[in-house]
């Protein structure tokens, strides 16, 4: 099984950026310059010790849900506090026997024709 979406890598002793074919690459799976720039520009990683990994498996959550959370798909960094976030926690652990695993391969993005173009929100 494979696990995550690490899409970027450095060969050893390199200093370029690889990209592998995602949501970030051009459509023909080659690198994207605009998004490898702006995906490598931060020297940090999410670390967390209590995750759910759905991958291609990812439920969709009832409707209203996501909105009374105030949460909006878009680009950008969001937290939400453990309070407002309990319905949907609540939601998730009652259809998952524990934390901290993987339920499915990351999606695969060669069967996908959208890509994320590097410009706003802009998806081809």
């Amino acid at each position: 099984m494979m696990v995550g979406d690490n899409i970027y890598h450095r060969p050893e002793g390199e200093e370029v950026w690889q990209q592998l074919d995602s949501h970030h690459s051009l459509k023909d799976g080659s690198p994207n310059p605009l998004n490898v720039k702006n995906d490598t520009k931060a020297d940090r990683v999410l670390v967390s010790s209590h995750f759910y990994y759905f991958g291609s498996a990812a439920p969709l959550a009832p409707a209203g849900m996501l909105k009374r959370l105030g949460f909006k798909n878009a680009i950008g960094h969001r937290v939400f506090d453990a309070e407002s976030c309990g319905e949907l926690m609540n939601w998730i652990t009652s259809h998952r026997e524990a934390a901290n695993v993987v339920l499915a391969d990351p999606f695969d993005f060669k069967k996908s024709e959208k890509r994320y173009t590097g410009k706003g929100s802009s998806v081809v």
